[in-house]
């Protein structure tokens, strides 16, 4: 059974609370809880130093419950995007700036690192997770690099094995890369525009993005899960 809530617009990010049947939601500068249970949408926090356009643009948890923040301009033109850290007793800090927007991130438990996608310069990123007490961080460092027809890197995701996947936005792709940067596996798409992956036990979904070509029918984008011993996505209702 699918269930559906409108949590308003411009929402975006999604990660889960310390309660399973709680969310954490992005809206413009503001973080929300969302009680699936009950539909109920309340306060969580606010982004600090937000500059005039920049808003949340994903969130993701990392193995030590920190709450992570992605930022970007809103005509994706300006390099007011972050990644900020948010730990649970609502310290702040900054880990990246300088790029128009930034998605992700995902995180390695086994390396003890995190990557972030500069999604304008067709990046991904990698750093060193800082520890949860930790008032600063390394700097990022460049992990693998898409070309022009690759699209640009999307939602990120690591699976069990340490192995990256990246959904790539205009790409009509999303691709496995091993730890050191090496394709694995390229999974096809009948959609352009792939903007996410999450890995369940047995299945991997990806989400797509509306595109409008310059000529022909327009994809309105949807929700797809592929089977990990296959190669053939399935679109889900």
């Amino acid at each position: 059974m699918v269930k559906e809530w409108n949590v308003g617009t411009l929402s975006s990010g999604l990660t889960a609370d310390v309660d399973e049947d709680t969310l954490i939601i992005g809206r413009d500068d503001q973080l929300r809880r969302f009680a699936t249970s009950t539909g109920e949408l309340t306060p969580f926090d606010e982004v600090p130093a937000m500059t005039d356009g920049e808003r949340i643009n994903d969130l993701g948890r990392s193995p030590d419950g920190a709450l992570w923040v992605a930022t970007m301009d809103g005509r994706g033109e300006r390099p007011t995007g972050r990644l900020l850290r948010r730990t649970p007793d609502g310290a702040w800090l900054t880990v990246l700036r300088g790029v128009p927007i930034v998605n992700g991130p995902a995180f390695d438990a086994r390396r003890d690192c995190g990557y972030v996608c500069d999604s304008v310069g067709r990046r991904v990123l990698r750093f060193p997770t800082p520890p949860i007490t930790s008032t600063s961080c390394e700097a990022a460092t460049t992990f693998l690099e898409l070309g022009v027809r690759d699209g640009s890197p999307d939602g990120i995701a690591v699976d069990d094995t340490g192995d990256l996947w990246v959904a790539q936005y205009g790409g009509s792709r999303a691709t496995r890369f091993t730890a050191d940067g090496r394709v694995a596996q390229v999974i096809a798409m009948p959609d352009v525009n792939v903007t996410s992956v999450a890995i369940g036990e047995d299945t991997l979904f990806l989400t797509t993005a509306r595109h409008s070509p310059p000529r022909g029918a327009s994809q309105s984008g949807g929700v797809y899960a592929l089977p990990h011993d296959t190669a053939t996505a399935r679109s889900l209702p």
